[in-house]
């Protein structure tokens, strides 16, 4: 199983509904293409490219507003972290931060090992860590997310 942060996730999908409208849209050019042709030279190959055209530009709308339904981006900022405020989060130590984070670890760490066995379990969670981190998030603030987020999912 492979995590990752909803920002990457976002980016996949709008990369994946822009290679498709590329495609739609060379399609939609191949169709006018043929669809010229045959009413230039008076072919019936004409029909053939009036279906491209339809197929592809209905493609392309279909496309649009799949582009359009792809949530927006998270700012870090925005996401809650285990109920901590900024002033709490201020006033807590580099110490205090490092203990906490120690014990959150160990927390997910013994709840990945028993739900998911120890090799996968380590793997998972240091997989996780390593996204947030990967994205400019402190090893404790990622530990933090992780936690909060694990919370949040029904038991």
């Amino acid at each position: 199983m492979l995590y990752l942060c909803p920002n990457c996730l976002r980016k996949r999908k709008l990369e994946r509904t822009d290679v498709n409208i590329l495609l739609a849209t060379l399609l939609l050019i191949a169709g006018i293409l043929v669809l010229g042709y045959g009413v230039a030279f008076g072919s019936p190959i004409w029909v053939v490219g009036v279906f491209l055209s339809l197929l592809s530009g209905a493609g392309i709308w279909y496309f649009e507003g799949q582009r359009s339904e792809v949530p927006p981006e998270i700012a870090p900022e925005t996401l809650p972290e285990a109920g901590i405020s900024v002033e709490e989060k201020g006033a807590m130590s580099e110490e205090a931060e490092a203990e906490e984070a120690e014990r959150l670890y160990d927390q997910l760490f013994t709840k990945y090992i028993e739900h998911w066995g120890i090799q996968t379990g380590t793997q998972l969670l240091d997989s996780e860590i390593r996204a947030y981190t990967m994205h400019g998030d402190s090893y404790a603030k990622a530990i933090r997310k992780i936690s909060e987020r694990n919370k949040a999912k029904p038991p």
